[in-house]
């Protein structure tokens, strides 16, 4: 509605992306660049800074310069957000099951959930928060440990929605309730999410 045009395209940086890029920056058909920070190394960010280019990366640049722009889902918050619906539930022993902290954004989940137990004057328990694979079948052992161990919690914060379902698959096979005995909560609403039974509350 404002005379403005959007090119989407792909280019791997790997395989001659940056020559696409450059070819892009210099043909004059495009006033600036959004990319994404898993496109950006070393090459690529020399490439747009000589330019001159403007560009904003999609993603936090943690290892880039500190004058490039960035947008970002405020995780951090989100974990947050997470625990403390889950606190104002009534919960008190909330677990945080993920794929590790190797991603930025599960790295600042995780903080937010820390933080805001923290500020309920709880503290986190290191046994609470679990890593796992991407693999199903790991994520429903780690989930089934946690819910069958002597100090089990009565919440868990599922870092994406196939440990969700996973966790409510084994709260079922445990004869848990959702919500009454375990709370679910995941983040990232998607089809799955939606059509689970009974449902799961998402951040």
């Amino acid at each position: 509605t404002n005379g403005y045009s959007l090119i989407i395209t792909g280019a791997n940086c790997d395989h001659g992306g940056a020559d696409s890029l450059e070819k892009l920056i210099m043909s004059k058909k495009i006033d600036g660049l959004i990319l994404p920070v898993s496109m950006m190394n070393a090459s690529v960010v020399k490439l747009v800074e000589d330019s001159n280019f403007p560009f904003v990366l999609l993603g936090r640049a943690t290892k880039l310069s500190d004058k490039i722009s960035w947008v970002d889902i405020a995780n951090s918050q989100a974990g947050s957000n997470a625990a403390r619906y889950l606190l104002k539930k009534g919960y008190r022993k909330i677990a945080f099951i993920s794929h590790g902290d190797k991603e930025l954004f599960s790295r600042d989940r995780l903080e937010g959930y820390r933080t805001e137990l923290n500020r309920a004057g709880l503290k986190p328990d290191p046994a609470y928060v679990i890593s796992s694979s991407s693999s199903l079948d790991e994520a429903k052992l780690c989930i089934r440990a946690l819910l069958t161990s002597t100090s089990a919690p009565d919440a868990v914060i599922c870092g994406d929605d196939r440990m969700a379902l996973a966790a409510l698959r084994v709260s079922g096979e445990l004869g848990l309730r959702v919500p009454e005995d375990v709370g679910i909560l995941c983040f990232d609403n998607t089809e799955v999410t939606e059509l689970a039974e009974p449902s799961i509350s998402v951040v």
